[in-house]
């Protein structure tokens, strides 16, 4: 898969905003390319983020279990797993996606766009997962551990 030129917002901007340099921007643009656009682009041969979402989801949940456990050493398994659950949802992941503007970068199809695809609650949470997915991949689980945490 090839990076356009022309993408929106610049991928160095994102960078900037997520604070993770990619190796390979290829990871993030990829992390941004909705279901709905690739259903539009089928001779462009793209590939939609739902594999990066689920594995972000994963990698999100290990991130946050092992900050839990590290931080509340004499809470038990049912607190830790309450205050976990309280953490990884698609809520706290809008969350996170609407303070970095996510939004305005994630490719969606014309009908998606015109209905609010980019303020979508389930939309923003999934791009979120995405990009955390896509910064493990491109740059291991420290990287997306720090990306997580911060």
């Amino acid at each position: 898969m090839r990076v356009p030129e022309n993408v929106k917002p610049s991928l160095h901007e994102l960078e900037k905003t997520i604070g993770y340099k990619f190796k390979s921007l290829r990871n993030l643009y990829h992390a941004l390319l909705h279901k709905s656009y690739v259903n539009e682009m089928p001779e462009k041969e793209l590939i939609d983020n739902e594999r990066l979402e689920f594995l972000g989801d994963r990698v999100l949940g290990l991130v946050v279990a092992d900050l839990l456990f590290k931080r509340y050493p004499k809470a038990n398994e049912g607190e830790l797993s309450l205050t976990l659950n309280s953490v990884v949802r698609k809520k706290s992941c809008a969350q996170v996606a609407r303070s970095l503007d996510l939004g305005a970068a994630i490719y969606l199809g014309t009908s998606e766009a015109r209905t609010g695809g980019a303020h979508k609650e389930a939309i923003l949470g999934d791009v979120c997962e995405a990009i955390i997915g896509a910064i493990y991949c491109d740059g291991g689980l420290a990287s997306a551990y720090d990306f997580v945490e911060n």
